[in-house]
């Protein structure tokens, strides 16, 4: 990602364009299938993705309690809001804004925590398989100096019986 570091008066510190971005037309790392299914054995709870989407949520119900604030009533028993017309229709027009990208963010989320999910799962996997490796090495390890003990222990009984000869 490409990065600037300014300083207090807004001059460049430093400046990084090496860093890649990320390629868009890469192929996904997981499958729709692959994330569908990794999504019932995840949980959103304390995830950064759910904090968004609380925060969004909170927004829009802001949004929507300014517009519908009431001063009072009129002698028809009509609402007197806070704010005018225009800016009622504004705020009810970035609610609605809200709740549609809440929609969309929710499915973003859902693919994010899935592959969150999916990579936890390879790195244990991974974690796994050099584990196993490594019990394997030790025990192949184990096996060689057992090995060689035996066969020192055959050269030492072997050369205090060199000639054959028994003693009693």
């Amino acid at each position: 990602m490409a990065t600037l570091q300014l300083g207090a008066d807004g001059e460049v510190i430093s400046e990084d364009y090496e860093t890649p971005v990320g390629d868009p037309n890469a192929p996904p790392r997981y499958t729709d299938e692959q994330l569908a299914a990794a999504l019932p054995h995840t949980s959103s709870v304390g995830s950064e993705e759910q904090a968004s989407l609380d925060r969004m949520q909170a927004h829009e119900k802001q949004l929507i309690e300014r517009a519908n604030a009431v001063s009072g009533f009129d002698e028809n028993k009509q609402p007197k809001y806070v704010e005018g017309a225009i800016e009622r229709a504004r705020l009810l027009r970035a609610a609605k804004g809200i709740r549609e990208s809440l929609v969309l963010q929710l499915e973003i989320s859902k693919r994010t925590i899935a592959a969150r999910y999916l990579d936890d799962q390879a790195k244990a996997a991974a974690l796994q398989a050099t584990a196993d490796t490594h019990t394997a090495l030790e025990k192949r390890a184990n096996e060689i100096v057992n090995e060689r003990l035996a066969n020192e222990m055959a050269d030492l009984m072997q050369k205090r019986n060199v000639g054959g000869i028994n003693r009693r």
